[in-house]
């Protein structure tokens, strides 16, 4: 990882020069995943200005996040699609007090959430900052040539007073302090939720619980609405797993470039036939692709776009001769739901033309509607000690000022403390990184 790389970097462990190695010895399709998310892939690989291990990536745009409204629900209510946080702020007052579930019964919220409200994935807030133009735990340009702590923005100190507002008008459950992000799910489950925030996955789980509750459910993505007069940007990393390394005795450093060309040929040139030799039942007796736990590996960081924009083309053709044995896979999944089989309701509204996550994420892709993190180095020294330290009072304030304990107008008091706390000096040494990178 980024920290076991730090330290070989000042060691003889490792061949610094494995860099030329790639660039002699890597397929295009190894150099084009490498790269697909930027040059700053490459940077987080760099030490003393030389690119000293491969990185091993995977997406950052399946992180983005999108909000997920029951469409049912504001067809009911006669309510549009939105775009804006004060439409958001309407169609949630709409869900929580016009009965969208029909039972009679004051039950329902206005926003599923939880406390680990910085956590973005599932049911967090993180997109009510980005619609803002804050980006809580990221590092941000600070408008001075440096970076700044994305919890600590006069933008988030926006945000806050919107979702302050929200709980004080009873649009989010009163005890969502005392729950974690699976806890939330139960509002899903329970039919009395019918808007959260969270990524691509959310479709499959938990959103197709609703189902059971309520088999007219019908979940939609969109992009984040916004606050501002420019589309949102969904806040995402730049996502390397892990690091590629070669001792320095190692005679023959390009048999890892190798072992990640064949890799990069499993997984986009194989036919179904080819793609079958591979295939084998595990303890549980489900068949799969067994290398996936054994191998060297890295990913294509669109793949998952890349399918959905393969299956929208094959239903529109007709034409499924282009889909490789996965795409085919996901393009049987939509098909079926859209035949009949309500269980494959998960994978329709992950990859469908229309309504799905991936449709929300073909428009976030063509607008560039994404805000990746600045810092993509290996944890300073700050950070490993005090970093927790600073994390820990941001989730404090920001909760407290939610449920009105503490006051917005002590924001600039808590910025200085968590500076005082370690963010200053965590600070100084990322800007450290970034002006020699």
């Amino acid at each position: 990882d980024s920290a076991q790389l730090a330290l070989l970097a000042k060691s003889d462990l490792i061949n610094k020069d494995i860099y030329s190695v790639y660039e002699a010895y890597a397929s295009d399709t190894l150099k084009q995943w490498t790269v697909q998310q930027g040059e700053s892939v490459l940077d987080s690989a760099t030490y003393d200005g030389k690119i000293i291990a491969i990185p091993l990536v995977d997406s950052a745009i399946d992180a983005a996040s999108f909000l997920w409204i029951r469409q049912d629900w504001l067809d009911k209510l006669g309510l549009e699609r939105l775009t804006t946080m004060e439409e958001l702020y309407d169609v949630m007052v709409a869900f929580k007090t016009q009965d969208p579930d029909g039972n009679g019964v004051d039950d329902t919220v206005g926003l599923i959430t939880h406390k680990n409200f910085l956590s973005n994935g599932l049911a967090d807030m993180v997109g009510i900052f980005n619609a803002y133009g804050a980006y809580p735990t990221d590092w941000v340009e600070d408008g001075n040539g440096g970076l700044m702590y994305g919890s600590t923005t006069p933008e988030a100190k926006e945000a806050l007073g919107y979702i302050a507002k929200m709980y004080a008008e009873g649009l989010i459950q009163e005890d969502f302090s005392a729950i974690d992000d699976s806890k939330s799910t139960e509002l899903v489950a329970s039919n009395r939720g019918g808007i959260q925030y969270g990524a691509m996955w959310n479709a499959i789980w938990p959103l197709a619980m609703s189902l059971d509750a309520d088999p007219e459910a019908d979940w939609c993505a969109l992009p984040i609405p916004t606050a501002t007069d420019e589309p949102a940007k969904s806040q995402v990393s730049v996502r390397v797993v892990n690091y590629a390394v070669v001792s320095a005795e190692c005679e023959h450093p390009e048999a890892v470039i190798k072992l990640l060309n064949f890799w990069c040929h499993t997984q986009t040139e194989l036919s179904d036939e080819e793609w079958n030799k591979y295939l084998e039942p595990g303890a549980d007796g489900v068949v799969s692709f067994p290398l996936h736990s054994v191998m060297l590996k890295t990913w294509n960081p669109e793949k998952n776009y890349d399918q959905y924009l393969a299956i929208k083309d094959a239903l529109e053709t007709g034409d499924t001769s282009k889909l490789n044995p996965e795409f085919l896979t996901g393009y049987n999944d939509v098909k079926g739901y859209m035949d009949g089989d309500a269980s494959k309701y998960g994978q329709y509204k992950t990859f469908a033309p229309e309504g799905s996550a991936f449709a929300a994420m073909d428009e976030y892709v063509k607008t560039d509607a994404f805000h990746y993190d600045a810092f993509t180095g290996a944890s300073t020294p700050a950070m490993t000690q005090k970093l927790s330290i600073v994390t820990d009072k941001v989730m404090e304030y920001y909760t407290k000022v939610i449920m009105g304990t503490a006051s917005l107008d002590d924001y600039d008091a808590f910025v200085e403390e968590v500076n005082g706390l370690g963010l200053a000096e965590i600070t100084k040494e990322v800007n450290e990184w970034y002006k020699n990178r």
